[in-house]
């Protein structure tokens, strides 16, 4: 739900299922890139400052409604609030003054966090129009496979076979 962001003054967008990839697509010039730099700004709290609150409008909220009905929304007004609420079976859980992270309650709400491996950190969840393939050729060979290994649970079993290895040593 996008509220005076960008071009959306009022819209809502249903996005697919756990599991299963959104394509948006349409128009030049329709909102297609603000809706995906909304998501970023609920999920990785990116963009940062108060230049996408639509013209003329005093503040924007962007917010995403969860299937177990969970209302997770990121509100900000210029030069004042900035803030996330989670909104689940009738209570309220407010949090600002959080720097430029999200705080743990709300990624834990959403499913959607950054992937740590080694010293890099991946944000898999959102792929734009001009981004290159999944874990492109922009990553060496060996991050793209600690990174394939993570999200398969090959790491799982390669580090219990080290285990294994120090045990029988």
């Amino acid at each position: 739900i996008l509220r005076s962001f960008q071009s959306h003054k009022n819209s809502s967008i249903i996005l697919g299922d756990p599991g299963q990839v959104t394509g948006i697509v349409g128009p030049t010039g329709n909102g297609k890139t603000a809706i995906l730099r909304a998501l970023k700004r609920i999920c990785h709290n990116t963009p940062t400052g108060d230049d996408f609150i639509s013209v003329g409008d005093k503040e924007c909220r962007v917010a995403v409604a969860m299937n177990d009905e969970t209302l997770i929304e990121r509100h900000r007004s210029k030069g004042g609030v900035n803030r996330y609420s989670i909104f689940k079976n009738g209570e309220v859980q407010k949090y600002e003054s959080f720097g430029f992270g999200v705080p743990d309650e709300v990624q834990a709400a959403l499913g959607v966090s950054p992937l740590a491996i080694g010293d890099q950190t991946f944000m898999l969840n959102f792929s734009g129009q001009l981004d290159g393939p999944f874990l492109g050729n922009d990553l060496p060979a060996s991050a793209r496979a600690k990174v394939l290994g993570k999200l398969s649970g090959v790491e799982e079993v390669d580090h219990a076979g080290k285990l294994l290895g120090v045990d029988l040593f």
